[in-house]
């Protein structure tokens, strides 16, 4: 389910500053008229979200492609299916094609920053998931022990595993996030151009992205 969110955080995303991307060069291409559907894009607050969501999403789909490549894969090939289920179309999309777009609206396209003073939305991010988690737990299956989604976030393993498991992820989350601000960096410090960046982006990515065993 985090993939999902995530995913859908990151398209949302893409889509918003799409928009906002239109509606800019609508203006400039027509004396300042602008599309009177996307005006309210145009508002101080509605760049802001456009801004955060691609801050949350981006981090948040790195760590979706390192679980995959190097905790869910290699786990899958144990079993008797193999890695069946990561080898679909839309898994390979939601696992590796997600943190390619990333990337590439990081370092090629749309050059979005990713700003250290926003660090903090990030694991208010993890913490939001896990909360919502914890509270669909007796509401997932007609049971009457508690279902989790993943095994780590089991409460029934006791509070110290629970508040260890939260600190964990919004680390993971503050770590990729940081790397995220680390590549706006290097990339502007670097200033080698879209051919440069395009090589790094594709060097990066290998860490990140399967696609098969």
């Amino acid at each position: 389910m985090f993939t999902q969110w995530s995913f859908n955080l990151l398209t949302l995303s893409f889509l918003l500053n799409g928009l906002i991307t239109l509606q800019t060069a609508y203006e400039e291409n027509n004396n300042g008229q602008s599309i009177p559907l996307l005006e309210p894009l145009m508002h101080k607050v509605s760049l802001r979200c456009a801004i955060l969501l691609f801050e949350v999403g981006a981090p948040a789909s790195m760590l979706v492609s390192f679980v995959t490549k190097y905790a869910l894969w290699p786990q899958s090939l144990r079993g008797p299916r193999g890695s069946v289920n990561l080898r679909k179309p839309v898994a390979i999309i939601e696992h590796n094609v997600n943190i390619i777009a990333a990337l590439l609206e990081v370092g090629v396209l749309g050059r979005m920053p990713i700003r250290v003073e926003d660090f903090i939305i990030a694991p208010l991010y993890g913490t939001i998931y896990v909360l919502f988690m914890w509270a669909l737990k007796d509401h997932l299956a007609d049971s009457k022990e508690p279902q989790f989604v993943y095994f780590f976030l089991d409460t029934t393993l006791g509070k110290k595993w629970a508040v260890s498991i939260l600190l964990g992820l919004l680390a993971i989350l503050l770590f990729f996030y940081l790397v995220f601000t680390c590549l706006d960096d290097l990339l502007t410090f670097i200033g080698g151009g879209v051919k440069t960046n395009a090589i790094i982006i594709s060097a990066l990515a290998t860490f990140f992205c399967r696609f098969r065993d």
